[in-house]
């Protein structure tokens, strides 16, 4: 088929002409691309290859001996390494003084109760003052004499004291006053004299006669010492 010559025919052949170029122009923009890509991503296995290769000729030709490698290991183990402990046993303190500051005072709580050692000694400073009685020459007289009424003592305790082992078991009994047959309360303990430093090692082993449940040293037999102790006896 003849198509004519015009003006609008060659127009448009020129449009399609320069169409079909840039179509042709896009596809091979797209190839090269893609070359580029494939190109590329061969070069950089190439390169991981040849990293992988030096990593492991470097550990082929390292200088360090395995011993040392071990050695290394261990050390780096060892610091990090946590030990945890726990002391056991007895604190004695020297001297077993203990020394008040300058007016320094110390208070004792009003409920708070003191014993004395039974082997302690007690000394009393001052004088004694003793009324000798006097005879009287005056004839008796027919009135009744007044016998002076005697004061009851109060408060006070009477120990009675057992050698145990190295030590000694006393038993206090406590009265109130002098006119009581039994005592108000009893309580027993054992002491034990350090003749080194001179302080004495004391432990409560009852009360009223029940044995005590406080804790006690291990290697002493509170049973055999609660057996030692003295109580008073209704009607002995």
């Amino acid at each position: 088929m003849k198509i004519p010559s015009s003006r609008l025919n060659a127009n448009l052949a020129n449009s399609l002409n320069e169409r079909i170029s840039a179509e042709l122009k896009f596809i091979d923009g797209q190839s090269f691309f893609r070359k580029s890509i494939g190109l590329g991503l061969a070069g950089l296995g190439v390169g991981l290859a040849v990293a992988a290769s030096f990593v492991g000729y470097s550990y082929l030709a390292d200088s360090r001996t395995t011993s040392d490698k071990i050695a290394a290991a261990i050390s780096k183990s060892l610091s990090q390494v946590e030990l945890h402990g726990q002391a056991v046993g007895d604190v004695d303190i020297h001297p077993s003084e203990v020394r008040l500051a300058p007016d320094q005072k110390i208070a004792l709580s009003p409920d708070s109760r003191l014993k004395l050692d039974p082997s302690a000694k007690v000394r009393a400073e001052g004088s004694m003052r003793i009324q000798l009685p006097t005879i009287s020459t005056t004839p008796a007289q027919s009135s009744p004499k007044t016998v002076p009424k005697a004061h009851p003592i109060t408060n006070y305790t009477i120990f009675k004291s057992v050698p145990f082992q190295s030590g000694t078991v006393s038993t206090g009994w406590r009265f109130l006053t002098s006119t009581q047959k039994d005592p108000t309360s009893q309580y027993c303990y054992f002491t034990e004299r350090n003749d080194d430093s001179g302080v004495a090692f004391k432990i409560d082993l009852g009360d009223d006669g029940l044995m005590t449940k406080d804790k006690v040293p291990a290697k002493f037999d509170i049973v055999a010492a609660f057996e030692r102790c003295v109580w008073f006896r209704k009607g002995v």
